[in-house]
């Protein structure tokens, strides 16, 4: 018989609440799916902390054990990570602590997301126990990052990078991401579901109006970027 095991023996200070989905630049509201990665955090308590500081901030060791809560899953999994050069992130250590009224049984073991957990570990690690995030970050690499595609938020500028050049859009872009275009187009349909890509017009062929409007919006946040907002 498997023992039934409260999720409380973890640190109380994890989040175990599920946040609501966040919307989208057009008002719609991306729906998390069952597995998808809510929290991640510490699952032990820290050291206290010699004498009051406000740069006394904790930051994860290569080796700490992270508890992961997954959307709908009534368990907590706490695990310990390590990377290889060539395998990448996997798990080293793996304790699945049950929600009250649940049981961890044979079942439940065989469903383990192992991969997941270890790119969740790993790249929770790799920021500082999440302090910040990296430059192309969006909703698939919190929930799903082993799935994530970091050159999904390359395609919005590429895009109009081609436009301002007057160059085939599709074309262009899939040979600078060196792709085909069948590849380019499963691409692009994730980063518009994702929000990557909201008000990006993709043309077959750039039209004069279309580059020439791109180009002066460019060159307007050039000169802001460069003077500054107050700049006259």
């Amino acid at each position: 018989m498997v023992p039934t095991i409260n999720h409380r023996e973890v640190c109380t200070a994890m989040p175990t609440d599920k946040p609501t989905a966040r919307r989208t630049a057009k008002g719609g509201s991306p729906q998390l799916k069952p597995g998808d990665v809510v929290s991640v955090d510490y699952a032990d308590p820290g050291p206290k902390p010699k004498g009051r500081t406000p740069f006394n901030v904790r930051t994860p060791k290569p080796d700490e054990r992270v508890a992961i809560r997954l959307h709908e899953h009534p368990f907590t999994y706490v695990v310990r990570v390590a990377t290889g050069k060539q395998s990448g992130p996997t798990l080293t250590e793996l304790a699945v602590l049950a929600d009250d009224g649940q049981t961890v049984d044979y079942e439940v073991l065989r469903s383990v997301p192992v991969r997941r957990l270890a790119f969740s570990a790993r790249q929770w690690i790799a920021r500082n126990g999440g302090m910040f995030a990296a430059p192309g970050d969006y909703r698939q690499t919190r929930t799903q990052p082993e799935n994530a595609d970091p050159q999904l938020t390359e395609l919005a500028w590429r895009i109009e990078y081609a436009v301002m050049n007057g160059e085939p859009v599709r074309k262009t872009v899939a040979a600078d991401l060196g792709v085909n275009l069948r590849k380019l187009d499963r691409m692009i349909a994730r980063a518009k579901a994702e929000g990557l890509l909201d008000g990006v017009v993709i043309p077959r062929r750039p039209q004069p109006q279309q580059r020439d409007a791109l180009r002066a919006r460019h060159e307007a946040e050039l000169w802001l970027d460069t003077h500054g907002p107050d700049a006259e």
